[in-house]
């Protein structure tokens, strides 16, 4: 008899055990869902910005190559210009 009630003494906490256990696991797998959620969501974020900075880059990358192209055909002019008037005054 003493054997039966240990063995339900045993049963009866083995299956509470896993009863806690089960919830234990079941609160983190819970908590875990939520932040690989924010971490899905964080990586959409820096994605997005992602793609805006790259479009900014090229926005200003264009800008530059343009402005450059304006700035060398200054300083030709510039050059060509000064360089004609030393043509000019060595003549004279």
């Amino acid at each position: 008899m003493e054997a039966v009630l240990k063995s339900d003494v045993f049963f009866f906490i083995t299956s509470a055990s896993i009863i806690i256990l089960s919830i234990v696991i079941l609160v983190a797998l819970y908590y875990l869902i939520k932040i690989l959620r924010d971490v899905k969501e964080i990586s959409r974020t820096v994605k997005k910005e992602s793609e805006l900075i790259v479009k900014d880059v090229d926005a200003v990358r264009r800008s530059i190559k343009k402005k450059g192209k304006q700035v060398s055909a200054f300083i030709s002019k510039a050059v060509s210009s000064k360089s004609k008037r030393k043509t000019k005054h060595r003549k004279h």
